[in-house]
């Protein structure tokens, strides 16, 4: 019996091994990467005709061509194009439909497999990513255009060259806006552009660390330093938009126009302008109800500025002792941006001219754009002061 059992095991472990062994090209195969020597600078008509072993290929830099039917009926699945290749045949991949090609988005295999219908990526090329947050559903004090704002908001993004694919999420929670950090920028890389805007109430809470935080629509506060401490993990370059009252906490800015010496700013006598005066009013009446606390003078503010740091770009539509002006279902703020931007509120339609582009160059930088914003809502209310940073005030946030 006990041989009969060595036996049997013998057996089993030699059916074992036939199975491994059969397995193995198929797992080769599966997994083959062709990585051709430096010394080659191009691949002769024909080379790797019908070739059914090939997964991966490498191209070296400095090949300048390939040739005729070179990979034709191949089993070919991936292959960088490096910048020198200077000439693919028309007929090089012909009947290898499956291959996905990766070059630079300027060199001439990129335009070459583009026109030709194939897949190809640039692995250097940055992704554009945006979050945009509008709370109107605010039990106390909701608001009318903050929806309205975070949708133009939306457009402006979606009608500039960038390439920027935008998430919308209206009445949010705090909890709800740190999920949708979490989620949507969760596939950020390093060299990647993700924004964050977000249009809704600012706490106006001085001498506490959650003056000017974002308030959701439970009432519930994502404060300046949870906002940085959430946004700092999101690899890459992070832009912040802020459309909310005090909102300038969140880099340490004011506009010297404190809400204790509010002045009168309706030159032109509208109607607009006396509204947006009743509505500013209305807001200081409620928040003061709320909180019998709350000190507006400009010297009792808390100083935060947690996202006056070098990853960040910030914009926010006032100064920290400031309210952010809401009129006609628009926010001041995010109604000035779109328009520098060269779109008409609620169109992503561009308008052919952007007022922001100082220079003409089709771009938009941190200086061109909070320049602009400021002084157009400055001319509406001459009490709410934009303010911005950024390390470099002539980076380009935004293209056409």
């Amino acid at each position: 019996m006990k041989y009969i059992l060595k036996y049997i095991s013998f057996i089993l472990s030699l059916l074992l091994l036939c199975g491994l062994l059969l397995a193995l090209p198929g797992a080769a195969y599966a997994d083959s990467v062709l990585e051709l020597p430096a010394s080659v600078k191009l691949i002769e008509d024909g080379a790797f005709y019908g070739d059914r072993a090939l997964g991966t290929v490498v191209l070296p830099d400095g090949i300048t061509e390939i040739r005729s039917r070179a990979f034709a009926d191949s089993s070919v699945k991936e292959m960088n194009l490096p910048a020198s290749l200077r000439f693919i045949a028309d007929d090089a991949f012909d009947a290898s439909s499956n291959v996905a090609f990766t070059a630079s988005a300027d060199s001439y295999g990129y335009s070459w497999a583009k026109t030709r219908g194939f897949p190809v990526t640039d692995p250097d090329a940055v992704t554009y990513r945006a979050l945009l947050i509008g709370n109107n559903a605010y039990k106390n004090n909701p608001l009318r255009g903050c929806i309205n704002d975070m949708n133009a908001m939306s457009n402006l993004l979606l009608s500039f060259s960038n390439g920027f694919s935008c998430t919308a999420r209206p009445d949010q929670t705090k909890s709800d806006m740190l999920s949708a950090i979490g989620s949507v920028f969760a596939d950020a890389a390093g060299k990647d552009v993700s924004l964050f805007y977000y249009a809704g109430h600012g706490r106006g809470y001085t001498g506490t660390d959650s003056h000017g935080a974002l308030v959701g629509i439970d009432d519930t506060y994502l404060t300046s330093s949870e906002l940085a401490d959430a946004l700092s993990r999101v690899p890459g370059r992070v832009i912040v938009i802020l459309d909310s009252c005090y909102s300038g906490a969140a880099i340490d800015r004011d506009g010297g126009d404190g809400l204790a010496d509010q002045e009168t700013y309706d030159r032109d006598g509208g109607d607009g302008l006396r509204e947006l005066e009743a509505f500013n009013q209305s807001m200081i009446d409620a928040f003061t109800a709320c909180e019998p606390t709350l000190v507006l003078s400009d010297d009792e503010v808390f100083d935060a500025g947690e996202l006056a740091q070098s990853k960040f770009v910030v914009i926010t539509a006032c100064g920290k002792s400031q309210i952010a002006g809401e009129i006609n279902g628009h926010g001041l703020f995010t109604a000035a941006l779109v328009t520098g931007g060269g779109c008409n509120y609620g169109s992503s339609a561009y308008t052919g001219s952007m007022p922001a582009d100082t220079n003409g160059d089709s771009r938009l930088s941190v200086e061109e754009i909070a320049s602009y914003t400021a002084n157009a809502v400055a001319g509406r209310n001459a009490s709410q002061a934009v303010q911005s940073y950024a390390a470099d005030m002539a980076e380009t946030l935004f293209r056409r």
